[in-house]
């Protein structure tokens, strides 16, 4: 085989060093797993303390195998690991599968580390390609090669190798995942877990997966970003062949900070960017396992979207449950168009207390007449025009059931895009699950969980951006000056940049502000080292509309400045008219390049959840109104006050150039930005600056 990858999914011959006759255990799960799912390639065992295991010969080492071995898995233990991969580098394997633990976790002390030093030193300057170490490999079913370093999966005859692909860092996880996903008919053709990763990551697996032209879909999971420009190039393939990736990351909450701080940095954290970089890329992203595998499940039964538009239609068996799809459609931003005319006529010849509507409630009049199923829903799958269909089951028991949904099987058209749910109750609900099964369409455990999978898959059809990645990035420029400090330095820079700032002076004393200024109401600050929550810190004094008032806070304010680092100047402001308050921010993320930050400012940013960040590799129009829209206060100005939306928007592009031009600067912070609805005006009222990662 050409492929170093291919030798690991899909190998011809495979030798399982450090076997053992215990099936139960990893050194001896991956020769009865072989064995158990018909491996029909030749299989190894090595040991050097056995002759036999599990009924197969045992060679003492990888050396002494006969005949060509396209790849090895390795579950002896770590302090040996290395030198029997130096042995299949020695021999020309293609790939390998460490299952052993001991390579620096937490527990493995300082010959963990010892371990890891030395497996990363080979891997560096090794031909061959690794899986692992610290994993339970992989289950290829497609190919009936299944080397898996366990056993907790189902038995061979409840598996279906079908065409979703399931790659995870996690071994723990992708039992979990893979389990309950084929126990609900997803059918997982290929899964692998990378652990440790000391080589093969997940998104090399996944672009190499996405070439397979047996896999539709992928699910992944991680618990780390990863190489974000690999993660682009597999997005990209996914694109190109129509293979949607679903996406799953754990660990991504940033519970446990000991401050929060309103700025760009502290909203647009880590775990925010990527998941908006997904998004962006056209990965679909979930919350927790269920959504992936039925999220998956409808991406393998109907294939990808196609056209440009999405339309829902909720075909209900009550009125409760038709109230509860509606709330969550709502929520999930789920688009339920009212049924035409024609579905109106044919509920009205068919049912004497239903009324057409979407969600449509059936009534429970379908249970003493299930004969006018048929008509009605064939009615509302014809006439709705919908490309996208739920049909919301009750729970049925079993006499119930064959009242009334076998004939779904015949109702059902092929190539339409119909999920069926229902609400299991264990055995009571046994053969209402056995009969909406046999529709082959995707049956989901209760309609709010395929509300979630019909948006989820819908958005796969939405625009993405998954521009190139910039030729030449911004890099530190060694001896630049160092960025200005002082708000009254901020404020000069980001106002000669074109930002819209109002006119201010500095002074050192309440006469020196009191000769200065014409006209009240204004606002006083102190002119200390660029930071966030001034008021906060009593750092500014606002309606400040006498000059006996001024001068009192002034002279207040120089003193409280110089406690603050200050050098006891003070900024005098105009005050700004402003309705809302705004945040509009920028920074230069260390793995994504820059991100643009807007929403519902002011100090209690950080828990209003009203902001959206967009990576900006590229700007334009269609990005910065794209932004503004994922808001609530974003869409009330572009509907109440265009032209200051247009003005918010101008803002975010110069902070984009600013960050692009100076590569001093990794963050700036606007907020707040006052918006003035009815005159549209336009105002930054702070400003801040941070250079080098902060």
């Amino acid at each position: 085989m050409g492929d170093a990858l291919d030798t690991l999914l899909r190998p011809s011959s495979v030798a399982v060093v450090g076997a053992s006759d215990e099936p139960f255990v990893f050194s001896g799960a991956p020769l009865h797993n072989l064995r158990a799912h018909g491996f029909t390639g030749a299989v190894h065992a090595v040991n050097p303390r056995r002759t036999r295991v599990q009924g197969l010969p045992c060679h003492p080492s990888i050396l002494d195998v006969p005949g060509d071995v396209d790849t090895v898995v390795i579950t002896v233990p770590a302090t040996a690991a290395v030198d029997v991969l130096e042995q299949c580098e020695e021999r020309g394997i293609r790939s390998a599968t460490v299952v052993s633990a001991g390579f620096g976790e937490e527990g493995a002390g300082p010959a963990g580390l010892r371990n890891a030093e030395r497996l990363r030193a080979f891997v560096e300057q090794a031909r061959i390609r690794l899986l692992g170490p610290n994993t339970a490999g992989l289950i290829n079913l497609l190919d009936g090669y299944v080397p898996r370093a366990a056993v907790n999966h189902l038995a061979p005859e409840d598996l279906r190798a079908g065409p979703v692909a399931l790659i995870t860092q996690s071994g723990a996880c992708s039992n979990i995942l893979f389990n309950r996903a084929q126990a609900h008919g997803v059918g997982i053709g290929l899964m692998a877990a990378t652990g440790d990763e000391e080589d093969i990551t997940v998104w090399e697996l996944v672009r190499h997966v996405l070439a397979d032209e047996r896999i539709s879909v992928v699910m992944v999971v991680t618990e780390s970003v990863g190489d974000p420009e690999l993660i682009r190039a597999a997005a990209r393939e996914s694109r190109r062949l129509a293979k949607p990736i679903v996406h799953l990351r754990l660990g991504s909450s940033e519970l446990g900070s000991a401050v929060v701080l309103t700025h760009s940095g502290s909203i647009a954290g880590d775990a925010v960017v990527a998941r908006e970089a997904f998004r962006q890329w056209g990965i679909v992203e979930v919350d927790d396992f269920d959504q992936l595998w039925q999220t998956a499940r409808l991406f393998e039964v109907w294939g990808a979207p196609s056209g440009s538009t999405s339309s829902t239609g909720v075909f209900a068996f009550s009125g409760g449950e038709a109230a509860l799809v509606a709330d969550h459609a709502s929520r999930f931003g789920l688009e339920l168009p009212a049924p035409p005319p024609a579905f109106e006529a044919c509920v009205a010849d068919n049912l004497a207390y239903a009324k057409a509507a979407n969600p449509f409630d059936a009534t429970g009049e379908l249970v003493g007449r299930p004969d006018k199923l048929a008509p009605v829903l064939r009615g509302f799958l014809d006439d709705g025009g919908y490309t996208e269909v739920l049909v919301a089951t009750p729970v049925y028991r079993a006499e119930a059931a064959n009242r009334v949904l076998p004939q779904l099987r015949d109702l059902l058209p092929a190539g339409r895009r119909v999920v069926l749910s229902m609400w299991p109750a264990g055995g009571f609900t046994a053969e209402q699950q056995r009969l909406l099964e046999a529709t082959g369409a995707p049956v989901l455990p209760g309609s709010t969980a395929a509300v979630a999978a019909i948006r989820r898959y819908q958005q796969y059809r939405e625009p993405v951006r998954i521009p190139e990645p910039e030729s030449a990035p911004v890099a530190e420029v060694a001896g630049c000056t160092p960025l200005p400090e002082t708000y009254l330095e901020v404020r000069t820079l980001l106002q000669e940049s074109g930002l819209p700032f109002g006119p201010a002076r500095s002074v050192r004393s309440g006469a020196e502000a009191i000769a200065a200024t014409t006209a009240f109401p204004v606002v006083a600050k102190a002119n200390v080292p660029s930071t966030v929550h001034k008021a906060a810190a009593g750092l500014v004094r606002v309606g400040i509309g006498s000059p006996a008032e001024l001068s009192r806070a002034v002279d207040e304010l120089a003193a409280h400045g110089r406690g603050a680092g200050g050098d006891g100047s003070v900024v005098v402001e105009a005050t700004a008219a402003g309705s809302l308050q705004l945040i509009v921010g920028a920074r230069r993320d260390p793995i994504f390049g820059v991100v643009l930050l807007a929403g519902l400012g002011g100090s209690a940013a950080d828990f209003l959840d009203d902001t959206a960040v967009v990576l900006a590799e590229q700007i334009d129009d269609q990005l910065l109104a794209d932004l503004l829209s994922r808001t609530a206060v974003g869409r009330f100005l572009r509907r109440s006050a265009p032209v200051a939306a247009k003005e918010v928007a101008r803002i975010a592009d110069r902070l984009f150039a600013l960050l692009h031009a100076d590569p001093r600067i990794a963050e700036i912070d606007l907020n707040p930005v006052l918006v003035d609805t009815g005159t549209s005006r336009v105002t930054c009222v702070d400003g801040r600056l941070a250079a080098g990662g902060a």
